[in-house]
């Protein structure tokens, strides 16, 4: 899906060939290896000029190989960081990967070449390995989806951003926060109905969306467009 089209569009849209940004400790671990970008860890303001660093250095570095994919494993975050990054995404027509799922029910991640696990059950080992809230807006993003770990939820407030609000005025932000964000899953291909299915969830909760009995029966079909393969769907029970 990635093409030298996708690269030119990019570095229009995000000026990506002609900036250099500094990389600071803030935020996620955001870096490229061969022709995979990766996200690990907590999503927060400035990532994604972050994520455009790492992608232009890479496109300038090694204009043989180009990026083609990106893996990202994160328990959430900013949303705001999240969407500007998944328009990066779509612009390079990235392929997106979530965690997987071993025969065991131990959740993988591959970082380069090494293999982190997390057992949702124990919640043993590394809870690096998940791909939840902020992050799907990220993952959704991809040209092509795959993965299995999704944990959804409709998208909150940031409390220091409406303490200073009304909530008349609190109320239009976060309206405004929930249009964009549709607006976003459409642009990018999500099924309406798992658009819904994600704003249905409460904010202070989480579903994993291939782990949800009502996903994985009734909107089967969607999940099918949503994933690659409908053997990502397993039910809590499973």
């Amino acid at each position: 899906m990635h093409s030298r089209l996708a690269i030119m569009i990019y570095a229009l849209a995000f000026g990506v060939l002609s900036l250099r940004f500094p990389v600071t400790a803030i935020g996620a671990e955001i870096f490229v290896s061969g022709s995979a970008v990766h996200i690990v860890g907590l999503i927060e303001t400035g990532d994604d000029e972050r994520f455009r660093t790492a992608v232009s250095r890479a496109i300038q570095e090694h204009p043989g190989e180009p990026v083609q994919s990106l893996r990202i494993y994160s328990s959430g975050g900013n949303l705001d960081a999240a969407l500007k990054i998944g328009d990066q995404v779509y612009a390079l027509q990235l392929e997106t990967w979530a965690p997987e799922k071993f025969p065991n029910g131990r959740w993988k991640c591959e970082i380069v070449k090494t293999v982190i696990s997390f057992d949702p059950k124990t919640q043993g080992g590394d809870s690096r390995c998940v791909c939840a809230s902020a992050c799907f807006f990220i993952w959704a993003a991809g040209a092509v989806r795959e993965g299995e770990i999704l944990g959804v939820h409709r998208p909150s407030f940031n409390a220091n951003e409406f303490a200073s609000l009304s909530p008349s005025d609190a109320r239009l932000r976060y309206d405004a926060l929930l249009k964009n964000t549709k607006a976003s899953l459409q642009k990018w291909g999500i099924p309406e109905d798992i658009v819904d299915a994600v704003f249905s969830i409460n904010s202070a909760s989480i579903s994993f969306l291939n782990q949800s009995e009502n996903v994985c029966t009734v909107l089967q079909p969607s999940m099918n467009k949503l994933l690659r393969s409908a053997a990502t769907c397993y039910p809590e029970n499973s």
